[in-house]
């Protein structure tokens, strides 16, 4: 592991313990719990009037660590996995999903790909 690998775990440990929350994941019979820290991306860009700009934004992005995955018997989290995260005290259930950008719905956060960024938005629970 060469110097910026290292610099690259540490910075991963540190975000996730400043700023990381406790998320379920579930894929196929997989349901872990799993350490993640929060984002956003661009959906689309729209224009809310003629000639005007927009930008639709993804509900939330979840930067998880390849290493958790893994030791979950995931290799890669897939397109309509489902996080559940506890926000306010009410259970919130976001579906993994492309951008309309053209964006994969998951790809890796970082040069070292020792994190994947996992785009999803807000769907109804029983969805």
């Amino acid at each position: 592991m060469n110097f910026f690998q290292e610099g690259q775990a540490y910075l991963n440990e540190a975000m996730q313990v400043a700023a990381g929350v406790t998320v379920t994941y579930t894929q196929g019979d997989i349901v872990a719990e799993l350490a993640a820290e929060l984002g956003r991306t661009a959906f689309r860009q729209q224009s809310p009037s003629p000639g005007g700009a927009g930008l639709i934004w993804g509900d939330r992005d979840y930067l998880i660590t390849v290493a958790d995955f893994a030791a979950v018997g995931i290799a890669e989290p897939l397109d309509r996995g489902r996080i559940v995260e506890v926000i306010d005290g009410q259970e919130c259930v976001f579906s993994v999903m492309r951008p309309d950008t053209g964006e994969p719905a998951v790809r890796y956060s970082d040069n070292t790909r020792t994190k994947w960024r996992i785009h999803c938005k807000q769907v109804p629970k029983d969805e």
